[in-house]
């Protein structure tokens, strides 16, 4: 999960890139050590490795940072927006990176506001057109 909103989303990239930058590293680091140990084909001689053990450990702890400064992060947003804490970390996490696009929120604007299941868009110009007709119906 956590590869999908430090790599895929450019909201996280840009509000925590320090740890964007730890989680590029650690993601490297793994993929690397995964390749390592799918060749080999031994579990024995793959957990015997030397120094094995201390690089998952120093790779879990610097994925717990990247993990509490996500948390940090959507945190601050909750205290901006109080309606965010009526939604989990992951449905924040897709309405922050689409922020842009309207419509691939939807699914949550139920959990956030209360009473409203769903909005209808209009583009800049039929909303013009809406209110003239509004207007001229007074």
């Amino acid at each position: 999960a956590l590869e999908a909103i430090f790599l895929g989303s450019q909201d996280i990239r840009a509000q925590l890139p320090d740890d964007t930058k730890r989680f590029e590293g650690i993601d490297g680091e793994f993929k690397e050590t995964m390749t390592s140990i799918f060749a080999v084909k031994q579990v024995v001689s793959v957990c015997e490795v030397d120094g094995r053990e201390k690089q998952l450990e120093v790779m879990y702890k610097e994925l717990e940072l990247c993990q509490k400064a996500l948390t940090e992060y959507l945190d601050m947003k909750k205290n901006i927006f109080p309606r965010f804490y009526f939604v989990s970390n992951m449905a924040l996490l897709d309405i922050l990176s689409n922020s842009n696009n309207p419509t691939k929120i939807m699914p949550h604007v139920g959990a956030v506001f209360d009473g409203i299941d769903r909005l209808t868009f209009a583009l800049p110009s039929r909303l013009e057109q809406l209110e003239d007709e509004s207007l001229s119906d007074d």
